[in-house]
């Protein structure tokens, strides 16, 4: 559904209308709120039907706006945030901030924000989209057997808008595809899914074997180029994730390159420092690729706890002196205490 083409609004400006401004104005404020109000219906409507895929399409979102390569990241960015000025990133994050958890949201959609609702809008309803939708671990056709180990906590499915799904298939035209895995930094997915992998953005260490968007049929491999980030913290999924992509490739010999044993001069991709080794894809044409499934890892929880020392180190290391001081005056006098350190010492003593 698109709002960018046809204006919320089309005032005739001819004299008659022009003639009562109080008339005009009141007219305009309240046909605007009954068409906002309209668009946060059908937004909570949809967010009913995939509460899941909405969150982690936010995760992604926020994961992107507070990267310190948002700039990058961050693409397409809000248009209600740019103005003459630039981007108003601190504006955005501000928002951002006040977007509760999507089940509150559907309890109490009163309790928005009207920023808040018109980001969402441009964010889900604006223009086509990816839909994640939440499957089953048996219900992924993987490039490789995952193990326990590799298990992820939770899988979605990209759905693609039916122009692009039709684009992709006319691509095809008929050749196998092949599945791959795809890993990089959390911040990363929003861009992604919104303009696709892209083989311009290579960064310096994947040009060992040449330019290209990176993909490999060995899950551990992929998993070295997926730390975990920073996403949204009212999410249901966690608060922080790694992100591994299920990848399509559409099998032309020109334009991925990979070993093998039919075509030698397959491995050979330009600029390349040696022949691609097995298990891996540099694939040099964006449109030969997309990313089909999520694997999505989320924090466990005793890293939470490092993760909250290391933020509160200084608060931490106050309250264990506390707690030192106090059992040294505890003990320093007591009885009982020089009591078990004589059995103590009777335990350990062979003389």
């Amino acid at each position: 559904m698109e709002f960018g083409n046809n204006k919320l609004l089309n005032i005739n400006e001819s004299e008659d209308n022009l003639t009562d401004i109080s008339f005009v104005g009141s007219y305009s404020i309240n046909k605007i709120d009954q068409l906002l109000s309209a668009q946060v219906d059908k937004l909570l409507k949809e967010i009913k039907k995939n509460v899941w895929g909405f969150d982690l399409m936010l995760c992604f979102f926020i994961a992107a706006l507070n990267s310190y390569r948002s700039d990058r990241c961050l693409r397409p960015f809000p248009t209600l945030y740019m103005n003459e000025d630039g981007k108003n990133v601190n504006l955005l994050r501000n928002t951002c901030d006040s977007i509760p958890p999507l089940n509150t949201l559907l309890c109490e959609p009163n309790e928005c924000s009207q920023e808040v609702n018109k980001l969402l809008i441009w964010l889900f309803l604006e223009k086509p989209h990816p839909i994640l939708k939440r499957i089953n671990f048996k219900d992924v056709p993987f490039p490789s057997k995952v193990s326990t180990a590799f298990k992820p906590h939770f899988i979605f499915e990209v759905c693609y808008h039916d122009k692009f799904e039709s684009m992709w298939h006319k691509r095809q035209d008929g050749r196998d595809i092949i599945f791959a895995y795809h890993g990089t930094a959390v911040d990363n997915f929003y861009s992604i899914l919104k303009v696709g992998l892209q083989q311009h953005f290579s960064i310096e260490k994947e040009v060992l074997f040449g330019n290209g968007i990176y993909l490999s049929n060995e899950l551990s491999l992929s998993a070295h180029y997926a730390p975990f980030g920073q996403t949204w913290a009212n999410s249901a999924l966690g608060s922080k994730h790694s992100v591994i992509a299920v990848c399509e490739i559409i099998n032309d010999v020109q334009k991925v390159k990979c070993k093998d044993a039919k075509n030698k001069r397959r491995s050979i991709n330009e600029d390349s420092f040696g022949e691609i080794p097995e298990k891996y894809f540099v694939v040099t044409d964006s449109d030969m690729v997309r990313v089909k499934y999520l694997m999505i890892y989320k924090q466990k929880g005793f890293i939470s706890v490092k993760s909250f020392i290391a933020k509160h180190l200084f608060l931490c290391l106050v309250l264990l002196y506390c707690i030192f001081i106090i059992c040294i005056g505890i003990f320093s006098n007591s009885a009982a205490y020089i009591k078990f350190l004589r059995k103590f010492d009777i335990f350990f003593s062979f003389d």
